[in-house]
C-alpha cells in the first residue's frame, strides 16, 4: 500500500457503546487497585469498610466523568486517524488539545503539581502512533464501523470511521495484517 488514508471523525462518547465500556473498565480497574492497597493497608480487615470506599469512590467518579464528557466535552471527541504503510496513528482533535493546554496553564499558575502532571500526562497521549508489526490481531465491527486492533495481550486502538470510508480503511487494514488474527462481527 503507497496511498495514506487520513480522515476525521467526531466520536460520540456516552452513547458509543465502545467508549462507555473502555472508561468503565478504567474506573473499575482503578476502584480494584484502591481495594487491594486499602486491604493490604488494612491488614485484611473491615472489608466492609473497604466496600464502603470502593462504592463511594467507583460512584463519584463515574458521575463525575460522565459530568466532564457530557459539560466540557459536549459528548464528542474530534479524532484524527491516519492509516499508511508504517502503522496507524490517531491524535486528538484541536478541542482537546487546547484543553489539555489550558489545563496544563491552570495547572502551572495554581503551582500544583496534581493538575499540571495530570495534564501533562494528557498531552503525552495525543497522539498515539501503532506500527503493523505491533497488531497480532484486529477486530472489524462493520455495524459501528470501528476497528480494534491489539496486540497479543491488549488493546492498542480503537480506529473510528465515517460511513463513507469504513470499507476502504477495513480493506487496508486487512491488506497490512496478513499474518494477524482477524475477526468480523
Amino acid at each position: 500500500m503507497t496511498d495514506m488514508l487520513e480522515w476525521r471523525v467526531d466520536v460520540p462518547l456516552l452513547n458509543n457503546s465502545y467508549m462507555v465500556m473502555d472508561i468503565l473498565f478504567v474506573i473499575l480497574g482503578s476502584a480494584g487497585g484502591l481495594g487491594v492497597i486499602l486491604f493490604l493497608v488494612m491488614g485484611g480487615e473491615s472489608i466492609l469498610a473497604i466496600l464502603e470506599i470502593l462504592v463511594l469512590a467507583v460512584g463519584a467518579l463515574i458521575v463525575m466523568a460522565f459530568l466532564i464528557i457530557g459539560v466540557i466535552f459536549l459528548n464528542r471527541m474530534e479524532l484524527v486517524f491516519k492509516v499508511d504503510g508504517e502503522g496507524v496513528r490517531c491524535d486528538l482533535g484541536e478541542y482537546a488539545n487546547n484543553l489539555n493546554r489550558l489545563a496544563w496553564m491552570i495547572g502551572s499558575i495554581s503551582q500544583r503539581v496534581n493538575p499540571m502532571g495530570a495534564s501533562l500526562i494528557a498531552m503525552s497521549r495525543e497522539s498515539t502512533f501503532v506500527p503493523w508489526s505491533d497488531i497480532k490481531k484486529a477486530v472489524f465491527d462493520g455495524k459501528k464501523r470501528v476497528i480494534s486492533v491489539s496486540s497479543a495481550r491488549r488493546l492498542l486502538l480503537r480506529v473510528y470511521c465515517n460511513p463513507e470510508n469504513y470499507d476502504n480503511v477495513a480493506e487496508t487494514v486487512d491488506e497490512m495484517l496478513p499474518d494477524a488474527e482477524l475477526k468480523r462481527i
